[in-house]
């Protein structure tokens, strides 16, 4: 198994990626995708997968955002005050491992 990830800080700028050895390329996009989108949204891509579906209107976000990540894997971090610090991005998993 193999995994990469992706934070970005509060203003949605990547400050850190890192991936295994054995892990594909194309999970640094990923990560990003997913970590950058929970950051724009304030909110997991999981939950924004339930928001935006194919065929709706609303799902047109995925285009303006240019490849939006509209599926598990990404959220939104906070301190314990609840400040927003950012987001993370975890991919080369299934949904379920990638959003836990």
């Amino acid at each position: 198994e193999s995994f990469g990830f992706a934070w970005y800080d509060a203003g949605c700028v990547m400050k850190m990626y890192y991936r295994m050895e054995t892990t594909p390329g194309a999970i640094y996009t990923v990560a990003g995708k997913k970590a950058q989108t929970a950051c724009f949204f304030n909110a997991s891509t999981d939950l924004l997968s339930k928001m935006f579906r194919p065929g709706d209107p609303s799902y047109s976000v995925e285009f303006a955002l240019r490849g939006a990540a509209m599926f598990a894997g990404g959220v939104p971090l906070y301190d314990a005050s609840g400040v927003f610090l950012g987001a993370l991005g975890v991919s080369g998993s299934n949904d379920a491992q990638n959003d836990s």
